[in-house]
């Protein structure tokens, strides 16, 4: 059974050096007259080369996790670069920085140019307009999106540029090149002649190192490729060759996260301006509805004003008991004088109809009075 690579760790520490080796094959003894610790160095002393054979099984043990990581870092750095190489997109976007530059510039030294420096990418956000809340970036995406809309799939080109901006190429390196000597190592004691026939460890070990060899040569020659790809890029930007390959990455990194935050921020401005004139114009129609509801009321009310009942009160007043406020309402209409010739009005005519219905008295001729002539 093989050992978890925890415990082969243990092992390797307790190995008995070879000091002990030599003291343990002095003893003449009967092995039960041992401690724990010399039995398990006198049985474990009986297998060849112990200690290279332990070093190399836990190599094996750990080779693919380690293997794993390091490609996967290299091919993610070797895509990253080989994006920012042949990326078309990303090349209409810096002549478009440059257009723009050599516009803001007209007219002087620095205009007319030529090129730029890769560390004018990342200055591109401290340009800003008189209100302070846009940047040249912004514009500058706004440009691409409106006239080079196919050039934003430049984005869709480098995005493996963040994550390898976050490596260390020449760690990477470094630890392919340790792998390939380790398996080259395990070749050259599989090859020894002092193994037993019947050992295991001659096969395990040639059948791990006839498929670790050609991936640890292709992995290093994977690593190698980005030191040369490094060099190219800082040819065609006119960076220094001393440029290491996180440098040169980090600077991509830089812009292509301004360029889709600027894309977000331009994105979320319109939606914005969007949303406030929708609020604007359901504000509008709302002010129009009440405005029509209050000319409406308006004309009900000057319809109900001109049709008087009996009581003086308006039909609406009637039709909803509202007595009280109807004569509010009607006394609200008349100031103090018109109030009172409308009461008296109303008193003179009840006074006439009054007479007018009343019988009328004969006169009594006993009761007429005759003058005093007249009686004599």
């Amino acid at each position: 059974k093989a050992l978890p690579p925890e415990k082969l760790s243990l092992l390797m520490k307790a190995c008995p050096t070879s000091a002990d080796m030599d003291l343990l094959k002095t003893y003449t003894g009967p092995t039960t007259e041992l401690a724990g610790a010399e039995r398990f160095m006198r049985v474990v002393s009986i297998v060849p080369n112990l200690q290279p054979r332990l070093q190399l099984w836990a190599f094996k043990t750990q080779f693919e996790e380690q293997y794993e990581k390091i490609h996967e870092g290299v091919m993610c750095v070797n895509r990253a670069l080989k994006a920012i190489e042949t990326s078309k997109a990303l090349k209409t976007v810096l002549q478009v920085v440059l257009a723009v530059g050599n516009y803001i510039n007209g007219g002087t030294k620095k205009g007319a140019a030529w090129g730029f420096k890769l560390a004018t990418l990342g200055k591109l956000k401290m340009l800003r307009n008189n209100d302070g809340k846009h940047h040249l970036l912004h514009f500058i995406a706004d440009a691409v999106r409106s006239r080079f809309k196919d050039s934003l799939r430049f984005l869709e080109d480098l995005k493996d540029v963040e994550a390898a901006s976050q490596k260390d190429a020449l760690w990477l390196a470094s630890e392919a090149t340790k792998l390939q000597s380790g398996v080259r190592r395990v070749g050259n004691e599989v090859k020894k002649q002092h193994f037993a026939a019947n050992d295991k460890f001659v096969p395990v070990m040639s059948e791990f190192h006839g498929k670790a060899q050609p991936n640890t040569q292709a992995l290093v020659a994977e690593s190698k490729k980005i030191a040369e790809a490094t060099r190219r890029l800082c040819k065609a930007y006119g960076e220094k060759s001393s440029v290491k390959p996180g440098e040169l990455l980090a600077k991509f990194a830089v812009f292509t996260r301004d360029f889709r935050a600027a894309l977000s921020a331009i994105d979320k401005e319109v939606a914005d301006k969007a949303d406030h004139e929708r609020r604007q114009k359901l504000l509008a129609e709302r002010k129009e509805k009440q405005a029509l509801e209050k000319k409406r009321r308006a004309r009900e009310r000057d319809r109900d004003a001109k049709k008087t009942t009996k009581r003086g009160l308006s039909p609406m007043a009637i039709r909803n008991n509202d007595i009280v406020d109807a004569v509010v309402n009607d006394l609200t209409k008349f100031s103090a004088k018109d109030m009172l010739r409308k009461f008296k009005k109303k008193r003179m005519k009840s006074s006439m109809l009054k007479s007018n219905n009343a019988p009328s008295k004969k006169a009594d001729p006993s009761r007429l009075q005759v003058p005093m002539k007249q009686r004599c």
